[in-house]
């Protein structure tokens, strides 16, 4: 099986995160490949949009496994470091060791697949800066695309349990993010501390922005 590693990488440049997009389009690297993608050791010390963009293609088959390991998000990003449009059933996505200067939201997942059993871990990073609007808040962002209504992500359920399951080890945003007492004051709950948050492009209202419900949210846990 095919598999892409990119080691000891530094983006580096003198545009602006506009002028990078309106150039080079939303991300510094996109990856669609149908193996296991391994990104370490590396810089990305350039102002983008987004600076990583994996399984983006529809037309190809997504990755199997991503591990993103002591990654420096070191320059500001208007939007995502990292974004995980799909990937294949079991996939296990590890982001390890990386820092975050200032962006958006560190991770995107969209699961435009519906892959089942994709096991998500996020193990030591820090964010110095997210997003400053509060319902855009948070390190994670879970976004749909591809439902046509509110109706039909809800039958889909791209993000429910038994799609996404997320652990949280280590979790710095200023200070260590302990567990949450109660997870609906740290998901959906539209506040500037809340940690992620769902969207969900076609619905309308309150239903684009649902809050925290166990039946709809992946697994998550804390260490």
């Amino acid at each position: 099986m095919s598999k892409v590693i990119l080691n000891n990488f530094k983006a580096s440049g003198t545009l602006t995160a506009a002028q990078h997009k309106a150039a080079f389009g939303n991300a510094i690297v996109s990856i669609n490949t149908p193996g296991d993608v391994l990104i370490k050791d590396s810089v990305f010390d350039e102002p983008a949009y987004n600076a990583i963009e994996i399984g983006l293609a529809a037309a190809a088959t997504p990755p199997s496994n991503v591990t993103i390991k002591n990654v420096d998000f070191s320059a500001g990003l208007t939007n995502n470091a990292i974004t995980i449009f799909a990937t294949q059933d079991d996939a296990v996505i590890t982001i390890e060791d990386c820092h975050f200067a200032s962006v958006s939201n560190a991770l995107r997942l969209s699961n435009r697949t519906n892959a089942k059993n994709v096991q998500v871990y996020i193990k030591n990073c820090t964010v110095d800066q997210w997003e400053a609007t509060p319902e855009y808040a948070g390190f994670l962002l879970l976004q749909d695309y591809t439902s046509a209504s509110a109706e039909d992500f809800i039958e889909k359920s791209p993000f429910a349990p038994d799609k996404l399951a997320i652990h949280f080890q280590n979790l710095k945003h200023g200070e260590q993010i302990v567990t949450p007492e109660d997870l609906t004051a740290a998901f959906g709950c539209h506040t500037a501390d809340q940690i992620g948050y769902m969207y969900i492009d076609k619905a309308s209202g309150t239903d684009r922005m649902p809050a925290f419900d166990a039946d709809i949210y992946p697994a998550i846990t804390f260490e």
